[in-house]
């Protein structure tokens, strides 16, 4: 596998930063210092613009599914309120 240095090679243009797992990529520094050697590994990254800060990070799950999410976890909520008000009568 050919090393090549993230900065040096034209994917990067000069006034952009490269974000990997939530960490600035520096000049100089390889793709290897960061993910090791295993070649299978998928990496994804972030370009921003130099004078902006850390690209925000994506939602782990979607706005449909937390919804439900949240709405499940509601219902669940007040059927054991109801349960232990029930059993508190007897």
């Amino acid at each position: 596998m050919k090393e090549i240095d993230l900065m040096d090679a034209d994917l990067i243009p000069k006034d952009g930063k490269l974000w990997l797992f939530g960490k600035e990529v520096t000049r100089g520094k390889k793709l290897s210092d960061f993910v090791g050697k295993n070649n299978k590994t998928k990496v994804v990254g972030k370009l921003q613009k130099a004078n902006s800060g850390a690209p925000v990070r994506e939602p782990v799950v979607d706005k449909d599914t937390q919804a439900r999410m949240m709405e499940f976890a509601y219902k669940r909520r007040e059927e054991n309120k109801k349960l232990t008000t029930e059993d508190d009568d007897t």
